[in-house]
């Protein structure tokens, strides 16, 4: 996924998110945080058909498995 306009997509709940000149997203959280850090963003294809969706960022000092 490509995001070209960074007016589709929320501030980060935590930390701060930024939109790339290439399209792709940089999340940094603060320093010592732990927990959860959420965005939501908008994308739309050519004929106007939109959909929303909420990226959820579990933030922790060591990494999860699943």
């Amino acid at each position: 996924m490509e995001i070209t306009d960074g007016g589709n997509i929320t501030p980060v709940t935590v930390g701060t998110l930024v939109l790339n000149g290439n399209g792709s997203l940089t999340y940094t959280p603060p320093a010592n945080f732990n927990g959860i850090a959420t965005f939501t963003y908008r994308v739309c294809d050519g004929s106007g058909a939109c959909d929303t969706a909420t990226v959820r960022l579990e933030v922790g000092n060591e990494m999860i498995r699943r």
